[in-house]
């Protein structure tokens, strides 16, 4: 009967956080920040930043709404007018491997000719929501977050433009 107990006891503990970890994963950020390079360490300190305060500038991972690839980390953002908002992200793994992530995601489609993923119909440069991937393994130093943070090990840039979904609700 005890054993029983347990058992229901930890039914219910598994399905009580299965319930919540959709909820809480999305309010996460969409992701963590890499270490400063040199100049980034002094282009924050002559603007009396830190990594605390563009942590705080990170959109969440629920207002973007788009996925995001695992590990990713996070290096800009993006906007303009006549554009959706973009996040910009980095990983360490091939481009190969984030584009089969995004080719197994529901809802996106592939765009062949600038090599995007995007959402609806049809692609629209600056005004779909989409993922781009560009291949950064030869020179990360030249994505975006190049000069700010150190990208050593970086291979894959990822760009994901968003309708806020924090102002569509």
């Amino acid at each position: 009967m005890h054993s029983q107990k347990s058992r229901i006891k930890m039914l219910l503990g598994f399905l009580a956080c299965l319930a919540l970890s959709p909820a809480s994963a999305s309010a996460d950020p969409v992701g963590d920040l890499l270490e400063f390079s040199h100049v980034g360490e002094q282009m924050m300190a002559s603007q009396g930043k830190g990594h605390a305060d563009i942590k705080k500038e990170i959109p969440t991972k629920l207002t973007v709404g788009l996925p995001v690839y695992p590990g990713a980390f996070y290096t800009g953002a993006m906007a303009g007018e006549g554009m959706l908002p973009t996040i910009v992200m980095a990983s360490g793994d091939p481009i190969e491997t984030i584009k089969w992530f995004y080719a197994n995601q529901d809802g996106l489609s592939y765009e062949d000719t600038f090599q995007t993923f995007y959402v609806g119909e049809k692609y629209l440069m600056m005004q779909s929501e989409a993922v781009f991937l560009q291949d950064i393994s030869k020179d990360p130093s030249v994505s975006v977050g190049g000069l700010v943070f150190n990208m050593d090990g970086m291979k894959t840039q990822i760009s994901i433009s968003y309708i806020s979904k924090a102002e569509t609700e």
